[in-house]
């Protein structure tokens, strides 16, 4: 993906993160999962691992800022373990997007 491309997918990104609600937001933080479905609700049909992947490169670029959940046991359980995104290298996790 061109860096053109990679500004794009990571605006729409945090346009969808931004209209997230409920269970699918923890503060200024949006579930991965819940932007993931939102995605997918946008472009129908979608890869998890496609969209992690892209997920990770945009936030080697700083397009995107990723934290990770810390509070977990006050946290909805299952969002949490749909949320997990892991670095290829497995230095870091990651399950949530910041929203703008």
């Amino acid at each position: 993906m061109n860096d053109a491309m990679l500004t794009a997918w990571s605006t729409e990104v945090l346009s969808l993160a931004a209209t997230v609600r409920g269970e699918g937001r923890y503060d200024s933080r949006v579930f991965i999962a819940a932007v993931f479905a939102a995605y997918c609700a946008k472009h129908g049909a979608c890869s998890r691992s496609l969209f992690d992947r892209i997920l990770l490169q945009a936030h080697a670029a700083g397009l995107v800022s990723l934290n990770r959940a810390d509070l977990v046991g006050a946290m909805p359980a299952k969002m949490v373990a749909d949320s997990l995104v892991t670095h290829p290298a497995g230095f870091a996790t990651f399950h949530f997007i910041v929203a703008p």
